[in-house]
């Protein structure tokens, strides 16, 4: 099983919602909307996930999420929710309780380090620290595409950020049918099918320590920070591992200043 031959990160996305007993297909059953709006006010939500039960153990997320925590707080943001080793209940608990928090603000970020994978149809998941590798996906892990289809129905601006694996947890790599939501910028540390390195010599992951470090950068739009990140992670790495960025036009020339 790759998820014990490798000794890395793992994702997007990115990302999730199915609830606990019952998989409903209706997300507004489960995250009712609200409609209340605060002038340019941000929100963000960080969790790490590092000590696995099951699978192996990661070193980089706690600090990767640390950092990314240090990093939205230099930039002023509202609020911050941050949370690390978190089993399956707890993330579907943790989300759900975001979304409903959220939609009171203009701008939210997720951030996300840890494990990750992709199914055969090639959609990402976010694993909890209880996952199991014979577990289903979709009844155990986090779905990044029903995290896009329900932030897409919202009306603020998100960034999501998932510093972790795309790699197959099955057979075949096909593209996955998610339409693009205009108001979702979603950065991943990996392309499709690739694996996002984990590094035990270091504090922070290749990824994290440069995106941070562009997040510093005032001058630049979000499109630019994830363009500049993806550009110095491919020449660190020796081009072994190639960032990617989606969807979210509408966000191309905002700033997180």
């Amino acid at each position: 099983n790759f998820l014990y031959n490798c000794s890395m990160k793992k994702l997007l996305v990115i990302l999730l919602f199915f609830p606990f007993l019952v998989f409903s297909q209706d997300l507004n059953d489960w995250f009712p909307k609200k409609n209340v709006k605060d002038s340019g006010t941000k929100i963000a939500l960080i969790i790490g996930n590092a000590d696995y039960t099951v699978v192996n153990k990661l070193i980089n997320p706690i600090n990767d999420a640390k950092l990314i925590h240090r990093s939205l707080q230099e930039l002023e943001f509202d609020k911050i929710v941050f949370k690390k080793d978190l089993k399956y209940n707890e993330m579907m608990k943790l989300f759900r309780e975001y979304y409903d928090l959220q939609s009171s603000y203009n701008f939210s970020f997720i951030y996300y380090a840890g494990h990750g994978v992709q199914d055969e149809q090639g959609n990402s998941y976010l694993l909890p620290v209880d996952f199991k590798a014979d577990n289903k996906l979709e009844e155990s892990a986090i779905s990044v595409r029903e995290l896009l289809l329900l932030f897409s129905k919202e009306e603020n601006k998100n960034l999501f950020v998932f510093d972790a694996c795309r790699e197959n947890y099955d057979t075949g790599m096909p593209q996955p049918d998610i339409k693009e939501p205009v108001n979702i910028k979603i950065g991943f540390s990996t392309s499709y099918g690739y694996v996002a390195y984990d590094h035990p010599e270091l504090d922070n992951s290749v990824y994290t320590s440069v995106l941070a470090k562009a997040l510093k950068n005032t001058d630049l739009t979000i499109y630019q920070i994830l363009q500049s990140t993806w550009n110095q992670v491919y020449i660190k790495t020796h081009h072994k591992q190639s960032p990617a960025a989606h969807f979210g036009y509408l966000l191309d020339n905002d700033y997180l200043k």
